[in-house]
């Protein structure tokens, strides 16, 4: 279930809770001159930040603007969601949604922690 998916002055932050996992999605500016890059996070961080661990992390396309940046925010956001309501783990759901936005030539790099080959 999303519990929250707001933008905020930095960027944007879901918070997701399924029957498998809680995990949090940031997508935001990693400093003043670069566009929004999106960071997921293992736990709700509103909970307890400090056993809320970076898992993934998904570097755009160089050309794709700021709003396609956090119109794939919702997306992933959603995906991960139906995903993890459907009894996939974190890691394997991370890997599905990653594999669909670098098939879709979105992305330039896609880290996952979580996922073993």
């Amino acid at each position: 279930m999303i519990i929250s998916n707001k933008k905020n002055p930095l960027g944007k932050v879901a918070i997701i809770h399924s029957p498998l996992f809680k995990c949090t999605i940031s997508t935001a500016k990693e400093s003043l001159f670069k566009k929004p890059s999106t960071i997921i996070f293992n736990g709700d961080y509103n909970e307890d930040k400090s056993k809320t661990l970076n898992c993934a992390k998904l570097i755009y396309t160089f050309s794709l603007s700021s709003s396609n940046r956090y119109k794939i925010h919702d997306g992933l956001t959603d995906e991960i969601d139906n995903l993890g309501e459907n009894g996939t783990t974190l890691g394997d759901a991370i890997q599905l949604c990653f594999n669909s936005l670098k098939a879709k030539g979105l992305v330039i790099e896609a880290i996952n922690l979580l996922h073993e080959d």
